[in-house]
């Protein structure tokens, strides 16, 4: 049975989280729709509603934006087995805004059979770990590492490599490839 999910407060709004479960075989692509996460529990007025130069959007704006009104387009491929490298297409979402792009594990407990603890814990060994319960925060790896087989804690993995800005409609074409990994403290 899947534990229940807590709302990630702020940094899900404002993170395109690719969360990709099998690679293509040497040479193939792949295009992958993106859907916001599952686990996006906010509000309209909880979500950050300011632009890349901190102008604040407006009421009618911030009333009506649902990122269920956005499309992602992934394309990916592995012409290089060492990186993560494709294209993303999006419309619909903030314009103006800034958006990290990252590659998320899928804990098993969350996810059920659509989880991947394997991969979850490679991701987060090469990037970074998000402590989902008991209190979400980050973590280190000897954090995780202490309590990992733990019940009442559950890691996320994540691998923050790029991000990109919209423009004036909430569009963008970001091509990009995980050769370098970025952490905002």
């Amino acid at each position: 049975m899947a534990r229940a999910r807590r709302a990630t407060a702020g940094l899900c709004a404002v993170t395109i989280c690719l969360m990709v479960m099998q690679a293509p075989a040497w040479g193939d692509t792949r295009t992958v729709y993106l859907e916001p996460f599952p686990d996006i529990e906010q509000t309209p007025r909880e979500m950050y509603w300011k632009d890349i130069t901190g102008a604040s959007y407006p009421e009618e704006f911030i009333d009506n934006f649902s990122y269920a009104n956005a499309t992602a387009i992934l394309t990916y491929s592995t012409f290089d087995w060492l990186h993560f490298t494709g294209t993303l297409y999006a419309t619909g979402l903030k314009p103006n805004f800034c958006y990290q792009t990252k590659l998320c594990g899928k804990p098993e407990v969350y996810y059920g059979a659509a989880g991947d603890d394997a991969a979850n814990e490679k991701i987060g060994y090469v990037g970074r770990w998000w402590r989902e319960e008991p209190n979400p925060a980050n973590a280190d790896d000897a954090e995780y590492e202490a309590n990992k087989d733990n019940p009442a804690y559950v890691y996320k993995g994540y691998f923050l490599f790029d991000f990109f800005a919209t423009d004036d409609s909430g569009s963008a074409t970001v091509n990009f490839t995980s050769d370098s990994s970025y952490h905002a403290i």
